[in-house]
């Protein structure tokens, strides 16, 4: 959409809050039954104010031999209502803006660094006004250059034909002893954890012979066996579902019926198979960066939606944040957050202790 768009949207949103602003503050916040703090506004945390009534200017408007006039001392307001202030004033034709600010949650520095991308912002739009909201840029060539430098940006070559289970068993051969997994007073090394799915991948492979792009659903409480089942369905070459087993049976019958799963994991299926009898031996069958590694669903206004995600989809946003150091975590660490979150959870309730281990809790 272009800010033209987002604009005639904006307008008429606001237009249509208008017809309620004369309902009372209190009784709304009553009714919506919001928690009360006094320090903070119970229903925003930015105010955006524009004053776009007559200036009237005294010493043109009143008769001075009535009436004595001395300059006003400007004086600083000390306390900030809100986190965020934005103050529009029209004045002979110009916009003045007034950013009033809480200094516990920003600086001067970020202010200023605010209010200069907002000024670049304005120009794009005042320039081009059609453009699409995501071809904008607001950065100015210092601000770019400092990013790039902060950040240090840099080209990290790796197989383009990796999947998540070929970098998975690399650190099982580098770090064969570490610690993988943690959940309560058991544990889990690279080793024991690659045996153990690996063993699991065989028994779908022999039961169900599961095939490329196949579904099989995890409906698990967290805990060892949900990292071992993921993966164990990608080393057998299917594709994992994630189902919370709190969620209510309509929804969980739903999600079954909707994705087709060729098999389906849970505490019944865990107990009735003796994984410990079945090889641990490493899957000869080869899967590819192309092929579909899991299946979400996500609340979709008023139905749940089912998205396909591919391994090489996974494995982008992992090596971005590996390479670049902007999540300090492994690939099991990784899988347990897509897996969690995206099950619908409000936190992945992950505690990271070391880079290569992920620890897994019940409480949120």
């Amino acid at each position: 959409d272009s800010y033209r768009k987002l604009l005639g949207l904006t307008r008429e949103v606001t237009l249509g809050g208008y017809e309620h602003q004369l309902y009372p503050f209190d009784e709304l916040v009553d009714e919506l039954n919001l928690q009360r703090d006094i320090s903070r506004n119970p229903l925003f945390d930015v105010l955006v104010v524009l004053q776009n009534n007559k200036i009237v200017n005294l010493k043109s408007e009143i008769d001075q031999t009535s009436l004595k006039l001395i300059e006003y001392e400007k004086q600083t307001r000390l306390i900030s209502k809100f986190d965020l202030s934005f103050i529009f004033i029209e004045i002979q034709g110009e916009i003045q803006l007034t950013l009033e600010y809480n200094s516990d949650l920003y600086n001067e520095d970020t202010i200023i660094k605010f209010a200069t991308h907002l000024n670049e912002l304005y120009k794009v739009i005042i320039k081009q006004p059609a453009l699409s909201l995501t071809d904008i840029q607001f950065l100015t060539s210092a601000n770019k250059a400092e990013y790039i430098l902060k950040h240090d940006f840099r080209t990290v070559a790796y197989s383009t034909e990796s999947t998540v289970v070929s970098l998975f068993e690399s650190q099982v051969l580098a770090t064969p002893e570490a610690v993988a997994v943690v959940y309560g007073d058991r544990s889990l090394s690279y080793r024991e954890l690659n045996e153990a799915s690996n063993r699991l991948a065989h028994y779908l492979l022999r039961t169900y012979d599961i095939q490329s792009d196949d579904l099989v659903g995890i409906l698990l409480e967290r805990g060892e066996w949900m990292i071992i089942s993921i993966l164990a369905v990608l080393k057998a070459g299917g594709a994992y579902v994630p189902i919370d087993p709190d969620y209510p049976q309509e929804r969980i019958s739903y999600m079954l019926e909707d994705s087709g799963c060729k098999a389906v994991i849970d505490i019944n299926f865990l107990n009735a198979v003796d994984i410990d009898q079945t090889q641990s031996g490493y899957i000869k069958k080869a899967s590819t960066k192309n092929q579909l590694s899991c299946m979400i669903y996500l609340n979709h206004d008023t139905k749940i939606q089912g998205i396909l995600l591919r391994n090489d989809s996974i494995l982008n946003i992992y090596l971005w944040d590996f390479y670049l150091d902007l999540l300090s975590v492994d690939l099991i660490d990784y899988l347990y957050r897509l897996l969690v979150l995206y099950a619908g959870q409000t936190s992945s309730s992950l505690q990271l202790e070391t880079t290569f281990t992920a620890t897994i809790s019940d409480d949120f």
